[in-house]
């Protein structure tokens, strides 16, 4: 059974479309990576799935559930949970209030303890950092937070709109491990990257987007080897291993 199934979705901007007849799944416990130029409707998708930008036209429907017109926060509390572009925390809050502004928000603020010591146990720098001001914390620790951040909804899909984006590689190569520590609980996941080669051994399948619209979605080893994505989009070749556009 599909947890996201999106059919013939558009949406935009003003009068601007940005996205066009997008249609795409996710099945239970698989993680879809998203990939395509830049300013080519990947962030535009995952805003109108968790209701930031209103759908003009298609369906969205999350385990059968239509979420077209609903609110963002109705949405979160159906089971969606949405990790943005950057580091969306408070910054004067201490890493476990953080995580404690989260739960409250989704309405599991009786189960807290022992959420937030799970997500601790997946992020063991956030353990270590748990009363710490989350201005002080480091751009990794940053995004480790914004993960844990979604990750204590107890969601039934996760999205997480490009984690690389601004680190250092070896802080890359840190986050995307604690991804994979996420995926082993089972997590249904969307994750949009610039780079196919970083979602190679953790998403199953790519879906290509282009010009606000899906050009392919096949098998992350096929994907890899596809010319339009090594060529047309992305400008370097899997030889060239480790290599980001």
């Amino acid at each position: 059974m599909n947890v996201l199934e999106v059919s013939d979705l558009s949406c935009g901007y003003g009068a601007t479309e940005v996205v066009s007849g997008v249609s795409f799944s996710v099945g239970a416990g698989e993680c879809l990576g998203v990939i395509g130029p830049n300013g080519h409707g990947k962030t535009t998708i995952l805003r109108a799935i968790s209701g930031l930008v209103p759908p003009w036209g298609g369906s969205i429907r999350l385990q059968g559930r239509e979420l077209r017109k609903c609110s963002p926060h109705s949405i979160a509390r159906f089971g969606l949970a949405h990790v943005p572009q950057g580091d969306m925390i408070f910054p004067d809050l201490s890493v476990e209030d953080n995580l404690n502004a989260a739960l409250y928000g989704a309405g599991k603020w009786r189960d807290r303890r022992r959420v937030i010591d799970e997500v601790c146990g997946v992020f063991p720098r956030l353990k270590e950092r748990r009363g710490q001001l989350s201005m002080t914390l480091s751009g990794g620790e940053k995004r480790m937070l914004a993960l844990g951040r979604g990750l204590v909804l107890d969601a039934q899909l996760l999205m997480i709109d490009e984690p690389s984006l601004g680190l250092a590689p070896r802080v890359i190569a840190e986050v995307y491990e604690r991804i994979c520590h996420m995926r082993e609980r089972g997590l249904s996941m969307i994750i949009v990257d610039e780079s196919p080669a970083r979602l190679e051994g953790v998403a199953d399948r790519l879906c290509l987007i282009d010009a606000g619209r899906v050009i392919e979605v096949g098998p992350t080893a096929d994907m890899l080897e596809h010319e339009k994505v090594l060529e047309t989009y992305l400008g370097f070749s899997v030889d060239e291993e480790g290599t980001s556009p």
